[in-house]
């Protein structure tokens, strides 16, 4: 019955590890598509992205493969030990993202706009949340993914400073995506306050895979975008 169960549980940790790779693969293709289409230098700024977050997509495959290799050894902690990575992998990739787009916001105000603070001043220090509102405010993102970004930086901060429980109740509804054969079902980011946030095996495949789409449509806008 145990031999049973774990070739069971190994198949459903191949199934998973697919996912990533799958993420892998989409952030390659992007990077090479993105450099076709707009002749940007794939190692600067805005492009980059996709390679520092492939760096640790890679980086996290072979922490989930090593984990199958040794799969007798990490039974009876297996699914806690890769949540642990998979929360580390979905704050990188938020951080990046943050990263590279402040850069470029610095680089570009001239043709984004500032983000200014109450009083009308630029604001001396940004953030993700800023940069995501300016991008509603220039409609390089409409109100529907603005909202489900703010949604992600949520469950990030609710990661890095409250160990995934949450301080608001709120439901953010993230839409099925096809990555490739494996369609992902309409997913309910839910906040309940003083609950952990919790989710499916597939939680932060959706939520990456999401997450690197738009990135990838907010590099062709922000690329073509024209000031008024």
């Amino acid at each position: 019955m145990k031999e049973e169960k774990n070739i069971s549980e190994l198949e459903q940790l191949n199934a998973f590890i697919d996912e990533y790779c799958l993420i892998r693969r989409k952030l390659s293709e992007n990077l090479h598509t993105i450099n076709r289409d707009l002749k940007l230098p794939k190692d600067n700024i805005p492009l980059s992205v996709m390679a520092m977050i492939s760096q640790h997509i890679e980086i996290a495959i072979n922490v989930f493969e090593y984990y199958k290799d040794n799969f007798d050894k990490f039974e009876e902690e297996l699914w806690d030990r890769i949540n642990v990575e998979e929360r580390m992998v979905f704050v990188l990739v938020l951080s990046i993202f943050e990263y590279v787009s402040k850069i470029y916001y610095h680089e570009n105000k001239a043709k984004l706009g500032l983000i200014t603070d109450k009083k009308g001043e630029e604001k001396k220090r940004i953030y993700l949340r800023d940069i995501i509102c300016l991008s509603q405010r220039i409609r390089i993102l409409d109100s529907g993914d603005c909202s489900l970004w703010i949604g992600l930086i949520e469950f990030r901060n609710c990661i890095v400073h409250n160990n995934a429980f949450s301080s608001i109740t709120e439901t953010y509804v993230f839409p099925s995506i096809k990555p490739d054969s494996y369609e992902y079902p309409e997913l309910k980011l839910k906040f309940k306050e003083g609950e952990a946030v919790e989710g499916s095996l597939l939680l932060f495949p959706h939520l990456i895979n999401w997450t690197v789409d738009s990135i990838e449509k907010w590099i062709y806008k922000t690329h073509n975008y024209k000031s008024k």
